[in-house]
């Protein structure tokens, strides 16, 4: 279900790992963000496109253009709501049970919406 769900708002890229929108970012809070970075991750790794499910509050910072501070704090939220795992000091990997909820409760109904105002 999760990838039936994840795949209405993102792809993984098969070269990079990276997830490619198919809404528009704007659209996205950076918490959305920061969890969708985490799922990606994690589908990419199951994909063995990438060697680790973890991902850092640099490499999300980089991947999305925010600051570090930005990406750390939006993971450590994600962590207090259990969507994210700490697995060692700043490094962290999705919890997919509270993903799952995520995307079904926050990211669904942005998509929705989305494709409302595109009719």
């Amino acid at each position: 279900k999760i990838v039936e769900l994840s795949g209405k708002i993102f792809k993984v890229d098969k070269s990079t790992g990276d997830p490619v929108f198919l809404i528009p970012q704007s659209k996205l809070s950076h918490s959305d963000l920061m969890a969708i970075g985490l799922l990606s991750k994690y589908m990419a790794n199951q994909l063995e496109i990438v060697d680790t499910a973890s991902v850092t509050p640099t490499e999300l910072g980089k991947r999305f253009k925010l600051k570090k501070m930005i990406a750390g704090a939006r993971l450590n939220d994600l962590k207090s709501h259990g969507i994210a795992k700490l697995i060692k000091w700043g490094e962290y990997r999705v919890s997919l049970p509270e993903a799952l909820r995520y995307l079904e409760e926050e990211l669904t109904p942005k998509l929705e919406k989305h494709q409302r105002q595109k009719e």
